[in-house]
């Protein structure tokens, strides 16, 4: 259960979308893109973003 409720919470942003989640007090100073393989052999993206807030 405690797994499920979890998985609800993933989102999947870009770095435009969560800027505009974040609002206009924040400015995106980074981001990096990582792909890693599962166990299942697939590929998984994983993206960072590095965020400061403004004033």
């Amino acid at each position: 259960m405690l797994w499920q409720n979890f998985c609800r919470n993933i989102f999947d942003h870009d770095a435009s979308k969560l800027s505009s989640e974040l609002g206009q007090g924040f400015t995106l100073l980074e981001e990096h893109t990582e792909k890693h393989l599962t166990t299942a052999g697939r590929e998984q993206a994983f993206v960072y973003f590095h965020f400061v807030r403004c004033g």
